[in-house]
């Protein structure tokens, strides 16, 4: 590992950004790894009956929501919602972070993050208000970007 950046993650100055593929080792419902972007919109496409030609998960999603409505929600839930978390995640929980970033819905990392005695873990969304650095690391910011399984309306 390059020092500067272990010496960084030593100190709790570096900030995450969890990609697709973060949640890879969580758990849903159907004890199953949560879907990635493909797997999403086949899966999608399916409840809606129709073939899936390689769409965009965009493209896929926008119709779903239309042919499906709040269905598209529940279908969200059964896939994303109730996760258990990966060991990766509760390895990570072990550094000291302030704030991690995260284009996944799914609720693994929570999961993890609640089980961390003493952790003042905040779960928010792209719009809510960033609060400042928690100078002991005793509190870590969760930020949603593409919003949160268990808050559909966001």
């Amino acid at each position: 590992m390059n020092p500067h950046i272990k010496n960084a993650l030593l100190h709790g100055r570096l900030v995450l950004l969890f990609g697709a593929g973060a949640s890879i080792g969580c758990k849903n419902s159907l004890k199953q790894n949560p879907p990635l972007g493909w797997d999403l919109a086949k899966i999608l496409a399916g409840e809606m009956g129709e073939e899936f030609s390689d769409e965009d998960l965009s493209d896929v999603y926008s119709a779903a929501k239309e042919v499906l409505g709040d269905q598209v929600h529940r279908i969200f839930e059964k896939h994303y919602k109730h996760c258990t978390s990966s060991d990766e995640f509760n390895t990570l929980l072990k550094y000291p972070f302030f704030r991690i970033y995260s284009l996944n819905i799914d609720d693994g990392f929570e999961k993890a993050a609640y089980q961390v005695p003493g952790l003042k873990f905040n779960v928010k969304n792209r719009d809510d208000n960033i609060t400042e650095i928690d100078q002991f690391y005793q509190t870590l910011d969760y930020i949603k970007l593409n919003g949160d399984v268990n808050h559909p309306s966001k």
